[in-house]
Order: C-alpha cells, then structure tokens, then sequence
C-alpha cells in the first residue's frame, strides 16, 4: 500500500498553520468569512475554478476549506533559492500558461485522480483593474479532462488588500464563495476540440460571475 507521505506532512502543516495562524489572522486582520462550503466536497478528487485578484488568493481560499489543497502557479514562480521551496511546501506546482497540455496538466489530473482538492485560475493571471477577465481555453480542456467536479468561487476583497503593485497588504474585509458544480455532463459528452474548451471556460467564468454578483447584493444589504 502507497502511503504519500509528501501529502500527509502537508495535512500536518495545514492543519497546524490554519488553526493556530492563519484562521486566527484572516478574522482579525481581513474579517474574513466563507460563504457555500456545503457545495465543495469534503472528499474526492475536485476542481476548484477561482478568480484572480492577488498573490493572496490561494493561501485565503486555503484558510476557506477544511481540506488539503494544492494549486498551479506560474512556473517562473519557483526559480527563487527562498520562494519556490516555500510556496511548494503550501502545496504550490508549476505551469506554464502557453503549454496547458504539458507537465502542469498532467500533474493536476494526478493529483485530481489520487482524489485531492485542486485550485486553479481560469484567467490565467491576476486582474489589473479588479473585473473578471477572458479565461483561457485551457482552463475549458483541464475541467473536460479531469473527470472530477468543478466547483467555481469567487474570492471577494483581495484586490483591495494586495493588488498588483502593492508590497504590503492592506486591511480589506475578505469572502471566498463557493458556488453550485458546473454540470459538466453534456460538455463531455461534446468532442475535445479548442471550441469545446472556450464554451466550458466561458461557463466556469459565468459561475464565478454569479457568485460575484451575490456577494455584491449581500454587500450592500449588510452596508
């Protein structure tokens, strides 16, 4: 029997680190909430489909599931003596955006088999201005491939504590939304073209879109 010890020292870590760090911070410094959880699985492989508004994003969706969760990052992330070790240790792997196909995808696919969470940015890069931008089409092939649920979320207030330019976090109330799984049925059953890809990662986006768009309502209902 295969025992991953890799994955099992990480559940340590996370478990350590949420409760005795990162829970206690986020509701301190960011208010920070979590609205959906019961739509994300606690078990089995699943495809966590977010926005991208800041280098927070993966840590704070982290601190938002009670499970183990590894995401992709640009692969000239990991070039660094100090930063790379560390965001791999955070459960971090490499990919690099014009090669989908390639080692980033496969090791998704892994770990979705081996029935793990696995974040991913279907922008495929932070926003500049805080709007939801274009996704790529391979953020369609990875959902078509994976054969696991695609859950969308939507991470409110990042944009305002550490966008692109900014060095120190600024306080910012921070949500991270989990919406219903794309039905991904008929999308698998259509062939596996670049036409198939863009039509599912145009649908992941409109969850995410809608998700924004609830947590804009509650916004103001609570203002």
């Amino acid at each position: 029997m295969h025992v991953d010890v890799g994955h099992l020292l990480r559940c340590a870590l996370w478990r350590v680190s949420h409760f005795f760090a990162a829970w206690p911070l986020g509701k301190i410094y960011f208010d920070f909430e979590t609205r959906g959880l019961e739509h994300l699985p606690l078990r089995g492989g699943v495809l966590a489909a977010a926005n991208h508004a800041s280098y927070l994003d993966p840590p704070l969706l982290g601190n938002a599931t009670p499970r183990v969760m590894y995401y992709m990052a640009r692969a000239d992330l990991f070039g660094g003596k100090f930063g790379g070790p560390f965001i791999k240790a955070w459960g971090a792997f490499p990919i690099r955006r014009d090669m989908w196909a390639a080692g980033g995808l496969k090791e998704a696919l892994r770990k979705l088999d081996e029935r793990k969470l696995v974040l991913y940015f279907p922008e495929g890069t932070r926003t500049y201005d805080g709007d939801l931008r274009k996704p790529m089409a391979g953020a369609g092939l990875l959902a078509y491939a994976a054969r696991a649920p695609v859950v969308p979320v939507y991470i409110d207030g990042t944009f305002h504590v550490l966008p692109r330019g900014v060095k120190v976090p600024r306080r910012a109330k921070v949500t991270v939304s989990f919406g219903p799984p794309v039905d991904m049925a008929r999308y698998r059953a259509m062939p596996a073209s670049k036409e198939t890809y863009n039509v599912i990662a145009a649908e992941i986006m409109a969850g995410i879109a809608a998700l924004r768009g609830e947590a804009r309502v509650v916004g103001k209902g609570s203002a």
